[in-house]
């Protein structure tokens, strides 16, 4: 099949900021020499950016509260963690799931050791991005249904108003603990206080302004919050306005839900009701589930989301574009497919996650939001950003295993440290303690924080626990920054008339202009979002005009560049199972050899002026036209540059 289309340069529509944010459960992986590496590849990401400026976009904010910035400048933007202030127990998923902030409560009040949360938040710093502070679960000192809450006198303590019996109704299990409601809200008041003073004045109280504050994750779950909708009503008014206390400025907002419409409903008509300050409404939309779905859809999530909007629209507070109320959507949870720990030894179907078809899914989805914000969605709708929850790290239980993280980890054999500079060589000495590299200044900083046994309890057989590995990039790990290069403004694409049904159906495009830099900038993909279905290979020729008008002034086509993911060059996944899948750790020759894949291909495409079928560019008129083959799964971009 062949396809043609002409890219008029003029900007039509502003290109959104969406897809630049990520989240993952195991906060005390960060602190680990894992999660350093991970993090450390998330800083070269965030390195390489290209400069572009905002869209031009305007979100709707509180009077009073500081405006929504795209930060258009990052590949990875702000960075949600779940489990904060939860237990040494974990949450549902056990110690691997940990929390960060040490809290206890005696007769003396409440006390809490926020060491290894300024360590995370600085590691998500130190690598370009900015935290999402997402405050929850309840910790044990502060839990109803814990016997460490109860061993002192808490003010306004709700024993009575939920009539809780000592002698039958606590819970030693931390999944129960962590998912109870306070036993008194003014103590968690002043957690979230003491929490908010002590960011302010660890990392600057200008600088946290740009974060994000938000109570809990999907209360509309039993697996986080076992109260009832008032509850949680209740504890995010406590919470917003203990926060809006400190400082107006700072933007808090919820509920984080998964599913319930009704929940939501319950939740804005508090808010509403009793004027709690809300920044912005959060919710999570999944492409599917593999029980009942053969695989992800970006109509799906684009259908959750119409069923949440229909809610929110039925609150004039929020759905009137003259409100001072209206804020913006965050969907801090917009992912292809439920669920975050399982892999392809539960599901086959979760093979995707390791191929190309995944960054294409992800692009394939940001091209949808789009088009929803521009054609169907109500005009007072605003998104500020849709975040893959693909951070895992732990969940990553043995390599590609087709769980839902950016990265994959693969052991390497012992001999090899120190030869090759990709291996990371953390592993427990007999003593117990964690033997790392001298020149790992910031592992060796955080080696007191980690409790590695408890990080890796739930799965002793993960591959970074007792070994040195490597850490390889996932397909999906490079799509965000092909999305961040796009330009601030969309431009026009001509189809040729008789190709245009065929352009519509498997293969996509965006083209954008990019003023900041003199640039077209043009992302293709090709791909159905039914991995099993096959399509053929297509050619793809795109025309643009040999000068164009930027910032007032004619300029010349210079150079064209390009880069590719390809499944022919992102192949890892194929080797690994081909002829690497083996319980010994890899040599040398084997690292090496799987490092070479799943890296973005990029080339210099050459232009002779006359123009001649076998090179890259050519000159037809005063049009430029080069070409290129799109495979299944692959997704390309050309930049343009002009001077």
């Amino acid at each position: 099949m062949n396809i043609r289309a002409i890219i008029h340069p003029d900007p039509v529509e502003p290109l959104p900021v969406l897809m630049a944010d990520l989240g993952f459960d195991e906060v005390r992986a960060v602190l680990d020499p894992l999660g350093q590496k991970v993090f450390d590849l998330i800083r070269d990401a965030n390195n390489h950016a290209v400069i572009r400026s905002p869209s031009a976009i305007t979100f709707p904010h509180l009077k009073g509260s500081r405006e929504f910035r795209e930060f258009s400048n990052k590949t990875f933007r702000y960075v949600r963690c779940h489990n904060m202030f939860t237990g040494d127990g974990g949450d549902r998923q056990g110690a691997k799931n940990a929390g960060l902030v040490q809290v206890s409560y005696d007769d003396k009040g409440l006390r809490c050791n926020f060491d290894r949360l300024d360590a995370v938040y600085q590691t998500f710093i130190d690598a370009g991005c900015i935290p999402f502070v997402e405050l929850g679960f309840t910790p044990p000192a502060l839990a109803m249904n814990s016997r460490a809450a109860h061993a002192f006198k808490q003010p306004d303590a709700r024993d009575a108003l939920v009539n809780f019996d000592p002698r039958e109704d606590f819970d030693d299990d931390p999944r129960a603990i962590q998912a109870c409601p306070p036993r008194s809200f003014t103590v968690w008041a002043e957690l979230v206080r003491q929490t908010v003073l002590h960011l302010q004045a660890q990392f600057g109280a200008d600088k946290i302004k740009d974060w994000l504050f938000e109570l809990w994750n999907e209360p509309d779950g039993s697996a986080f919050w076992a109260g009832t909708v008032e509850e949680y009503a209740e504890l995010y008014e406590k919470t917003a306005k203990t926060i809006k206390s400190i400082d107006p400025e700072l933007r808090i907002g919820g509920p984080a839900l998964a599913n319930r419409l009704d929940f939501l409903k319950r939740f804005l008509a508090h808010v509403v009701q009793y004027k709690v300050p809300i920044d912005f409404i959060s919710l999570h939309v999944k492409g599917g589930h593999p029980a009942r779905d053969a695989h992800p859809s970006t109509d799906a999530i684009i259908e959750k989301l119409k069923g949440f909007v229909k809610v929110i629209g039925e609150f004039p507070e929020f759905a009137d574009m003259s409100s001072p109320a209206r804020v913006p959507i965050l969907l801090n949870e917009a992912d292809e497919f439920l669920d975050c720990v399982s892999g392809i030894v539960e599901n086959p179907i979760y093979t995707f996650r390791e191929t190309t078809y995944y960054p294409c899914f992800v692009a394939s989805l940001y091209k949808k939001l789009v088009e929803y914000l521009r054609t169907s969605a109500p005009p007072w709708v605003s998104i500020h950003g849709a975040y893959s929850d693909n951070l895992h790290m732990i969940d990553e239980r043995w390599p590609f295993g087709g769980y839902r993280c950016t990265t994959t980890v693969v052991p390497v054999d012992r001999k090899i440290v120190g030869s090759n500079a990709n291996v990371v060589s953390p592993f427990l000495l007999s003593s117990g303690k964690l033997d790392v590299p001298k020149h790992s200044v910031r592992w060796n900083v955080f080696a007191h924080l980690i409790d590695r046994p408890g990080l890796f309890s739930s799965h002793p057989m993960h591959p970074a626990w007792n070994d040195p590995f490597v850490v390889i990039e996932k397909p999906v790990f490079h799509v965000y920054g092909m999305l961040q290069h796009l330009g601030p403004h969309e431009a026009k694409v001509e189809w040729i008339e008789e190709n245009a049904a065929e352009a519509t159906n498997n293969f996509h495009m965006i083209a954008s202009v990019s003023r900041d830099t003199n640039e077209l900038v043009i992302l293709a993909w090709y791909f159905s979002e039914d991995p099993r279905a096959t399509c053929e290979p297509v050619m793809i020729g795109i025309s643009v005009p040999e000068r164009c008008a930027f910032n007032g002034k004619q300029l010349t086509f210079s150079t064209a560049t390009t880069s590719s993911l390809d499944p022919s060059t992102c192949k890892a996944f194929d080797e690994w199972r081909a002829r690497f899948e083996e319980k010994a750790p890899l040599d040398e020759t084997k690292v090496d050899a799987l490092l070479k894949y799943n890296k973005i291909e990029r080339a210099r495409l050459d232009f002779v002026p006359n123009g001649y079928p076998s090179v890259n560019v050519v000159r037809h008129g005063d049009m430029i036209y080069f070409e290129a083959k799109l495979v299944q799964d692959s997704l390309q971009e050309w930049v343009l540059k002009y001077a």
